[in-house]
């Protein structure tokens, strides 16, 4: 919550380096989290696209299972759907965090410090992402949950609250 409002800050300020640091910081809290949520299988995108793939009995019945799968966490459905119910699903799991959420935060963010460096401002399609990534299939060696939740929490702890400049 701090980091994003001194985040909008710097953008309505247009500090151009100061924003740029903030989107790197942001970004990296959210690559942290994904850290820490793929610690605990249930909170795990792997697990329900790799669930959803093993209902099917053929791959392309496994492909299109895992694309419903995708999209009912995400997209539910056409553009004007979407527009409706708009992250009206959305989790907290990792995978979904860092290669979803966090990539469109990230394009978000560039195209925002481009407009400070004088680009002209234009209309990100949010839609052909979030659409793209939901017919992308999860690989067979996906990893469903991996670390350890408290040296990942520890770390965070560490990095974000205790260790102050």
């Amino acid at each position: 919550h701090v980091i994003y409002d001194s985040l909008v800050a710097a953008y309505h300020q247009q500090d151009v380096t100061r924003f740029d640091q903030l989107s790197k910081t942001f970004l990296e809290m959210q690559a942290d989290l994904d850290s820490l949520l793929m610690t605990r299988a249930e909170f795990s995108l792997w697990k329900w696209t790799t669930h959803a793939r093993k209902l099917a009995q053929s791959e392309e019945q496994a492909n299109q299972f895992e694309f419903n799968a995708r999209r009912l966490i995400t997209l539910w459905g056409t553009k004007e759907a979407s527009d409706l119910l708009h992250d009206y699903a959305n989790k907290l799991w990792g995978g979904l965090s860092k290669d979803f959420y966090r990539k469109r935060w990230e394009t978000y963010l560039t195209q925002l410090s481009s407009e400070l460096r004088g680009a002209p401002k234009k209309e990100l399609d949010f839609y052909a992402f979030e659409d793209q990534w939901t017919y992308q299939t999860t690989l067979p060696d996906q990893v469903i949950s991996q670390g350890d939740e408290l040296d990942i929490a520890t770390y965070i702890l560490n990095k974000y609250f205790l260790i102050r400049e």
